[in-house]
């Protein structure tokens, strides 16, 4: 029996080690491109490109590891089907529960490499992505505008007429922010371009100018005598980045529980403002000075937040948290039930190949991230516990793989085919019943 788990977790490995290149290559061709403008543009040194592409691999393997366990054991045993071996080991008295135990042992083995790549390595590998991408930034920012020329800054589209390279001073500046709903034109006398070290940012300090703001239905124009522009250093070279939860991904799990009580701590202290009276509506902006004096992680030149981005900000700490946990223990039961998901009669197989086993993963797929999505959005609005967002679509799974597993080895379904049938009879019944009624 061990040379016979031995063979089949060999067949695993080697599927699993093709899938996670693949998954893996593909990432990061695609993160590479959305970085060619900024290698090329910007004059990196060969150092600098090593580091952004080391630092980018542990959060691509936090999404290719499970999708790789997945299609690496159901592409084994749809090979072992298709070669008529499964049938020989179940005639030979072998059960499906034994043949599951070089999957459960693999599972396993890849959950515990993935919680250390999710707690260690992926929060590093985002620190260190940010902090170069920033020093990239306040180094190259000023230097890269051309006076008298628009200049790209991400999502912003900057135009001066001087520019001091040495200062980061502007004179005659016209601005176009698209990072909003409206549209928005800013036009100032003078500028300046700031690096914000402690929060990574740059910061653009216009003097005396009006914001032009355009919706549907309205146009307002609004004089000011001091404005700042704040830019996150990844939207710079990434304009569709999403910040939102951005700094949870950089932080330590002590870290994380250490911002969660300070956030837990502020939001209590707006309830007691709400049952007091002190703030009538819950979409009453919450000013940041005089009611959340703990607020670490919002922008220093922020104002004033509203209660529902301070919910969703409160959430992004505990789920960050359960995340670093829940997928990584994903892959153990996506290896269980890839298992009776890879197992096809000989003839399905021959016929559709490695083709039916990919595209019932990439189903299996697209349903857990899902599931795991909407429980996410639930979460952020506070409708939901985070606990309950992520590891629900791993309960989910778990029931319908051990359910599968159960019915194939009992041999009451040959395969997943049989287990379709199943449903489509059932389907048919219950509507001629209908119909006879």
């Amino acid at each position: 029996m061990k040379l016979l788990n031995k063979y089949i977790l060999k067949e695993i490995l080697s599927y699993f080690g093709i899938s996670l290149l693949s998954f893996t290559a593909i990432l990061l061709t695609v993160r590479l491109i959305q970085l060619t403008s900024l290698i090329v543009n910007k004059g990196l040194v060969f150092s600098q490109i090593v580091i952004i592409f080391i630092a980018v691999v542990p959060t691509f393997l936090e999404i290719a590891i499970p999708m790789s366990v997945l299609l690496g054991v159901m592409l084994a045993f749809a090979r072992l089907s298709g070669d008529s071996e499964i049938v020989v080991m179940r005639a030979s008295g072998i059960s499906l529960i034994s043949l599951s135990k070089a999957a459960v042992l693999f599972g396993i083995l890849v959950s515990v490499i993935s919680i250390f790549i999710s707690v260690y390595l992926s929060p590093w590998g985002n620190k260190t992505l940010n902090t170069v991408l920033y020093e990239i930034a306040r180094s190259k920012s000023t230097a890269g505008l051309d006076e008298g020329m628009f200049n790209k800054l991400g999502k912003l589209t900057v135009y001066s007429e001087e520019i001091n390279h040495q200062t980061g001073d502007l004179k005659k500046v016209l601005i176009q922010d698209d990072r909003a709903d409206l549209e928005r034109l800013i036009i100032s006398k003078e500028g300046k371009i700031l690096s914000d070290d402690k929060n990574q940012r740059i910061i653009i300090r216009l003097q005396e100018g009006d914001i032009h703001e355009e919706d549907k239905k309205n146009y307002a124009i609004t004089h000011f005598d001091t404005n700042q522009i704040v830019i996150d250093a990844d939207q710079i070279y990434n304009p569709d980045a999403n910040v939102s939860g951005k700094e949870s991904k950089k932080m330590s799990l002590s870290e994380l529980k250490s911002e969660k009580q300070e956030y837990d701590k502020s939001l209590k202290l707006f309830k007691e403002a709400l049952a007091s009276g002190e703030i009538k509506s819950k979409s009453k902006e919450i000013t940041k000075d005089t009611l959340i004096p703990l607020l670490p992680t919002i922008n220093s030149t922020e104002k004033e937040i509203t209660y529902k981005d301070f919910v969703k900000r409160t959430a992004n700490f505990e789920l960050e948290a359960q995340k670093r946990f829940s997928m990584p223990f994903a892959c153990l039961i996506l290896a269980i039930i890839a298992m009776p998901l890879g197992i096809q009669p000989p003839r399905a197989q021959k016929a559709w190949g490695a083709g039916l086993s990919s595209l019932l993963g990439l189903g299996v797929f697209i349903t857990y991230f899902g599931i795991m999505s909407v429980g996410m959005a639930l979460s952020e609005k506070g409708s939901l516990s985070p606990f309950i967002a992520l590891w629900l679509p791993n309960l989910i799974l778990g029931i319908v793989a051990g359910v599968l597993l159960q019915k194939m080895n009992s041999e009451k379904w040959q395969s997943t085919a049989h287990f379709a049938e199943s449903i489509c009879l059932f389907f048919v019944k219950f509507r001629k019943k209908k119909n006879n009624n």
